[in-house]
Formats: structure tokens, C-alpha cells, sequence
């Protein structure tokens, strides 16, 4: 009698041990595990927004990168089962800016610069259904299918608008950078005398004020149409790539920029950052070492900058537009 029970105490023993080990060891291990996965995507999204703001500045023309992104995790040596995600990318609807140029002849060339948004979502996670959500130059840690969200380096949404306020933070220069100015000096030369002896030509140097060329260096962001969603339980990938586009006008008699600032949210603190970006740049055109005296009015309104050029000082508008397409796989 007595062996038999000391089996079955031993039986009830192991049953146990192995009720403990699969309901608290194995979930703690795989608990763990997920962390770590969630801990990769969230890297995967740091170095993504800092791929996109190299590429943003940098202007480069065919330029690929490509930021590798753990899909799934939660797997153990005892228990291989592995949870999932997936990967989306999305243009926003509302442009970052609207750019006009209007010719002597009437027309009107339009340019909308455009941003995109990138998500992760998980499925079937073993610790929390934690997901990440690029937008407007932050990350957003996201929670029950993106129906919840917190920034991820900022305290509080209101922050978010706050920096994008401040042309010195990363994310505010970010937004700025998707403007930019050139400029090609008019050839004509006009003496210069000397400061004592104003009757003594010096030498001869270009026309201060006048330029025979503008450039305006425009960005936009938009999804890859062949590449806006991915799922797996491996390994997925954020790309982007760059190309640049050159047009040159003739005869332009306007140039404005617009921009929807309503609002107290990111998004129209983005805007309003990027429009920001746009009066710096052509400010620094419209003075008297420049090109001053190509413009005749300059207008600075709510939501819009507009200049009016000097018929009598023709120059020719170049615009460059690099056009950055992100997409998932």
C-alpha cells in the first residue's frame, strides 16, 4: 500500500510542477521575450524617423535605405509559438503646403507637398498589444488597435505642438527642412570705385539686388503605391527612396505658398512650422545683397506667403521637387 501511494504522491508532485511550469514559467518567459520584440520595433521606429529626416535634409537624389523591423516575438526554447504584426504606411489627406507659381499667360503650376504616416500593429502579442505609429516627425506609442496614443518622447501632445514651435528642436527643423531657396546671380557687371577716390573704378562686380535665376528646392512625402501594407511573424522592412525632379519656368510673375495652420493640434502645428520654413527661405532671397530687386510686393497673411515679381527684372523659377516614397514589406 505504502508504494503506492508514494507513487502517487509523486504523480500529483510532477503534475503540479508541470501545471506551475506551463502556467507561470513558460508565459513569464514568453512575457519577457515579447518585451524584448516590442523593444526592437520601437528601435526599428527611432532609426526610420532619423532615416527620414537624414533624407529630408540631405536632398539627395536616388537614395535607398531600409530599416529592418522585427514583426513578431514571444518565442522560447519550450514554447516556439510566435506572435505576429503587421506594417502600414498611409499619405495624409491634407497637404503640408500648397506651392503656386503664375506665369504672364495666366497659368498656374501647383505643387502639394504631401507626409505620410507609418504604423505597427501586433497580433497576438503575449505581454500588451503595444503598437507604434510614425506621424508629423514623432512617434507615437499606440494602444487596442491605434485606438489609443501617447507620444513617445514627449509628455504630453501639447509638448509636440511646443517644439514644433521652436525652430530649434530636431522635430521643428525637420518640418522646415521641406523648404528651401537658391539662387543665381545676374551676370551683368557694374563698377565698383574706390571709397577715397570716387572717381577711381576698382573694379567691376555683379549687380547687387538682381538675379538671372530662382531655385525653389520643395520636398514631399508619399507612400509607395506597390508597398503600403505587410504582415508576418519574421522579419518586415521600412523603405524609403528618393528622386528629385527639375522644372524650369519662364515669365513668372508670382510664386505663393500656402498652408492650413487652423487647429491646435500636431498636424497644424506641422504645417505651420513647414510654411515657417518657407518664409525663412525666401527671405533670404528677397534682400538687397540677393535678389531684392526681382520682387516688387511681398505678402504675409494667415496661412499663406505670397511675392509678386518684377516683370522688369525677368528671372527664370527652377523648381526641385524631391519626392521621397516610404513603403513596408
Amino acid at each position: 500500500m505504502a508504494p503506492v501511494i508514494a507513487v502517487m504522491l509523486i504523480l500529483a508532485a510532477l503534475v503540479t510542477f508541470l501545471a506551475v511550469f506551463n502556467g507561470i514559467y513558460i508565459p513569464s518567459l514568453k512575457q519577457s521575450a515579447e518585451i524584448d520584440h516590442i523593444g526592437h520595433v520601437e528601435e526599428a521606429f527611432y532609426r526610420f524617423s532619423s532615416d527620414l529626416s537624414f533624407a529630408v535634409s540631405s536632398r539627395s537624389d536616388r537614395l535607398a535605405l531600409t530599416e529592418p523591423v522585427q514583426m513578431g516575438g514571444g518565442d522560447v526554447v519550450f514554447n516556439p509559438l510566435k506572435s505576429g504584426g503587421s506594417l502600414s504606411v498611409h499619405t495624409e489627406e491634407m497637404p503640408v503646403y500648397t506651392l503656386n507659381l503664375t506665369t504672364t499667360d495666366g497659368m498656374i503650376t501647383t505643387v502639394n507637398g504631401t507626409l505620410v504616416s507609418v504604423e505597427y500593429e501586433p497580433q497576438g502579442n503575449f505581454w500588451q498589444d503595444q503598437g507604434y505609429l510614425w506621424q508629423f516627425g514623432y512617434i507615437n506609442v499606440t494602444k487596442y488597435g491605434g485606438r489609443r496614443s501617447s507620444p513617445l518622447s514627449y509628455d504630453t501632445v501639447g509638448n509636440i505642438s511646443g517644439a514644433l514651435g521652436n525652430q530649434t528642436t530636431p522635430v521643428a527643423s525637420f518640418a522646415r527642412a521641406f523648404a528651401g531657396t537658391g539662387y543665381e546671380r545676374n551676370q551683368t557687371l557694374v563698377p565698383s570705385y574706390d571709397i577715397t577716390n570716387t572717381s577711381e573704378i576698382t573694379a567691376y562686380v555683379p549687380l547687387n539686388g538682381t538675379c538671372s535665376g530662382i531655385e525653389i528646392r520643395a520636398v514631399s512625402l508619399r507612400t509607395d503605391p506597390d508597398h503600403t501594407f505587410a504582415s508576418s511573424n519574421g522579419y518586415g522592412a521600412i523603405t524609403l527612396t528618393t528622386s528629385v525632379h527639375r522644372v524650369s519656368y519662364g515669365n513668372v510673375t508670382g510664386i505663393s505658398v500656402a498652408a492650413d495652420t487652423s487647429g491646435s493640434g500636431p498636424d497644424a502645428a506641422f504645417r505651420n512650422a513647414t510654411l515657417q520654413g518657407w518664409g525663412a527661405a525666401f527671405s533670404t532671397l528677397d534682400t538687397t545683397a540677393t535678389c531684392g530687386n526681382n520682387f516688387v510686393v511681398n505678402e504675409t497673411r494667415e496661412g499663406s506667403i505670397s511675392y509678386t515679381l518684377n516683370r522688369t527684372c525677368p528671372v527664370d523659377v527652377t523648381v526641385e521637387l524631391m519626392e521621397i516614397r516610404v513603403g513596408v514589406s
